[in-house]
């Protein structure tokens, strides 16, 4: 059974980094950018939220958590951007793990997930060095062909005017 966190998010940029930590961590994601109604599935393990999204009411996170055994037993998490904005200021009273500013960064994060999730998370060297430079060459590799072509674009566009 795979281990699942939620990701309630729309800034593209959150999203980005969370889903990548936890790939590497071999945690599966599952984003929305709002609040679901029911955390039904038994492998979710954590849940973050945005608390300053429109779509995310605090009654409804109350009452979520309230309502189901479950999903009492799993850990909330809390992004927000602004300490002073009224959504989040709205949360604050509710149970919660821990709360992330965002950027989030990872020795937070990594502090955090240790804490409350009991487990061992050792990121160790999960990549060469030749690996790494690898994948550094087919990305500008990539870059270069998409730079020719932007090149040739140019060219073509620039002698027909």
């Amino acid at each position: 059974m795979a281990k699942k966190i939620l990701i309630v998010e729309k800034d593209t940029s959150t999203i980005n980094s969370l889903t990548w930590f936890f790939s590497s961590l071999e945690y599966e994601t599952i984003v929305t950018h709002k609040w679901p109604h029911s955390i039904a599935e038994d492998e979710i393990i954590a849940v973050f939220v945005n608390v300053e999204l429109p779509g995310v009411q605090t009654e409804e996170l109350l009452k979520s958590f309230a309502q189901d055994d479950h999903v009492q037993r799993i850990p909330l998490f809390f992004i927000f951007e602004r300490s002073y904005a009224p959504r989040f200021l709205a949360a604050q009273p509710l149970p919660h793990a821990a709360q992330f500013k965002k950027p989030i960064r990872l020795n937070e994060l990594l502090s955090v997930l240790k804490h409350h999730l009991h487990c061992e998370i050792n990121l160790g060297r999960r990549y060469t060095d030749q690996q790494i430079i690898a994948e550094f060459k087919d990305f500008m590799s990539n870059f270069k062909e998409w730079l020719d072509k932007l090149e040739d674009f140019i060219r073509v566009n620039g002698e027909a005017s």
